[in-house]
This record gives C-alpha cells, sequence and structure tokens, in this order.
C-alpha cells in the first residue's frame, strides 16, 4: 500500500478559449484532492486575450495548487503544447485537460483512489457531455475492474474505453520509459495517442466517475468542416500507428495483429466517406509496402479464422489487386 497519495501534474494547453480558460482553472482550483497537484498552463499564442485572463487568475489565486504558466514563442498546436507540459510536469501521474473544459470538484479524488493500494499504467475515468444532444463513446469497463498486458490492448480494441487523451491519469515513468509523446502537426492526435498508449501498457484500471466534463463548441476542432486536413491526418495517423508497432516489435499476439489492421480500415472508411480516393490509394500502398514483410502474421493468426482471412486476403495478391479487393471489401467488413 502507497505511504503517500501520488502527485499529479494536470497539463493544460492554452489557444483562444477567453470565453472558458477561467471556468477551466477555476475547477482545478476547487479540486478536493489531498495530494500534491500541479497545474501546468501552456500557452500556445493565441490572438484572443486568454493569456492576460490567466496571467490575472493566477494573481488573485491564493490555494494549495501548484499553478506554473509556460509560453510557447510560436504557435504549435494541441501536440506541442501538451508535449510541453509533458517535458515541464513534476508528478507521479499526469492528466490532460483542454481549456474549454472542465472538471467536478473531486475528480482528482475519485480518479486517484485505486492508486492508494497499487500503481496502473493507466487510471480510465469516465466523462459526460455538455453542449450537444449527439452521443460518444462511453467507458463500458465497470467500476474497479483491473486489466493486465494484452487484456489492456483487447478492451481498446473492443472499445470498451474512448480514445480521448483526457479524462484519464498517466504513469509519468510509464511514459517516459515507452517514449510516448503526441505527434505534432496534425489534428485528432488522440486517436494515435491511446492506441500506442493502449498496446503498450501493462495495467489499467477503470473507475466510473464521470468528472471529466467535455464541452462541445462551435468552430472548435471537434466541429470544424476542414475535411481534407482532417483525412490526410487520418492518413497519417495510420501510418504512425503501422511504423510504432513495426519499430517496437508489437506484432506479438492476435489482438496486436488485429488493432493496426482494424485502424486500417477505419482510417480507409473515412477517407472513402469523404471521397478521398487519392489519399485511400496512398494510405493502402504506404502501409503495404510498410508491413509486407509481416505477411507471415496472415495465415498465423487468420487461417483459422475465415471472416478475418478474408479481411486481409488482399495481402496475398499483387498490390493494384489488392487495393481493388480491399476497397470493394470495405462496404462488407464491420
Amino acid at each position: 500500500m502507497r505511504k503517500t497519495l501520488p502527485s499529479i501534474s494536470i497539463i493544460v494547453p492554452v489557444y483562444n478559449v477567453a470565453p472558458f480558460i477561467e471556468d477551466c482553472l477555476a475547477s482545478v482550483a476547487r479540486q478536493t484532492y489531498r495530494g500534491r497537484l500541479e497545474c501546468i498552463i501552456v500557452d500556445d499564442c493565441g490572438t484572443d486575450n486568454s493569456l492576460a485572463l490567466v496571467k490575472a487568475f493566477l494573481a488573485r489565486y491564493d490555494g494549495s495548487v501548484d499553478f506554473r504558466l509556460f509560453c510557447r514563442q510560436t504557435n504549435g498546436g494541441l501536440s506541442a503544447a501538451r508535449n510541453d507540459g509533458m517535458r515541464l510536469m513534476t508528478g507521479d501521474y499526469v492528466y490532460f485537460l483542454d481549456s474549454d473544459d472542465e472538471l467536478t470538484p473531486d475528480c482528482m479524488e475519485r480518479l486517484s483512489r485505486p492508486l492508494e493500494k497499487a500503481d496502473y499504467d493507466i487510471v480510465v475515468g469516465d466523462y459526460q457531455t455538455r453542449g450537444t444532444d449527439r452521443q460518444y463513446p462511453p467507458m463500458l469497463l465497470p467500476d474497479g475492474e483491473v486489466l493486465r498486458d494484452i487484456e489492456v490492448a483487447r478492451s481498446y480494441l473492443c472499445g470498451k474505453w474512448y480514445m480521448m487523451a483526457c479524462g484519464k491519469l498517466y504513469n509519468t515513468g510509464w511514459v517516459g520509459h515507452n517514449a510516448l509523446a503526441f505527434r505534432e502537426g496534425i489534428i485528432h492526435e488522440d486517436e494515435l495517442w491511446s492506441f500506442q498508449a493502449a498496446y503498450v501498457a501493462h495495467s489499467l484500471v477503470a473507475v466510473a466517475h464521470k468528472g471529466y466534463i467535455y464541452k462541445l463548441r462551435e468552430g472548435s476542432i471537434t466541429t470544424s468542416t476542414a475535411q481534407h486536413r482532417r483525412m490526410q491526418c487520418w492518413a497519417t495517423i495510420v501510418e504512425e500507428a503501422g511504423r510504432f508497432v513495426d519499430e517496437r516489435g508489437l506484432y506479438k499476439s492476435q489482438v496486436l495483429y488485429d488493432g493496426i489492421q482494424q485502424l486500417l480500415l477505419r482510417g480507409l472508411s473515412s477517407l472513402e466517406e469523404h471521397h478521398e480516393y487519392e489519399l485511400m490509394a496512398l494510405l493502402y500502398k504506404g502501409f503495404r509496402r510498410q508491413h509486407t514483410a509481416k505477411l507471415g502474421w496472415l495465415f498465423r493468426y487468420d487461417i483459422l479464422r475465415p471472416r478475418k482471412f478474408v479481411r486481409d486476403f488482399h495481402y496475398l495478391l499483387p498490390g493494384c489487386m489488392g487495393r481493388r479487393l480491399l476497397f470493394f471489401l470495405l462496404h462488407h467488413i464491420k
């Protein structure tokens, strides 16, 4: 059993969120957590008065949370800001909070309870949404469930916990050991981060408490109509995930193999939905070239699984024929 409560670093990137930033920081200041809590605010060179509001908040704050402000010299995007925050963090665990969202007062207290007895690589909490009637994927793991090794990846593959980086505690020693970082220069970076985290994690515990308040707003990345850039980023995510699996030798099990194949199919399906056929062809060509040496896994994992064998049979055909077959099958693969 742990003698002291773990220290937690909350990273808050700030960019053009003047209407929301004070509520966000106030929600951090209201935390009932009794352990050491630091909040690293990373200003990403916005064009509104967000920074002035942050400085005013810090000037009048008088509490136990260790607020620290870091100002970037140039705008780098959400991933760059989070990475800067991780370079500055000193906590045992790190938590990502977007600056237009909030926390319930007991969020850190509830999320950290399992850590009083044991350390975990990831603590997954639940979340609530505001500003939309749209349904988002819930956490499907029961409260207190502990997953080990390959079961972490299996649960992610089955959609039992959501892909957002926010709403979770990550062990900072584990993050550093695995050299985890956000891919800069893309949007929807959480897709890649969560995929990578799931496949190198050895332990995960679920906390069924909706402590993260996810607020949807017009003009955010989530509701952007810049579809072409989104699709380019999807292609990058799939390529980076494939490289991650390849470089770290993670082709070790059916679950890992299925995970990378599923991500490829999701990327291709998203591109097809938005009629990005040229990007589809480029993504498939690059991914196939990257994984040609791994075709033995097709027989190792698929030969006794007819549905999956059909899914991946395209790898056994010449490139052009394989691409045409896979694109045809996209309509029939769920």
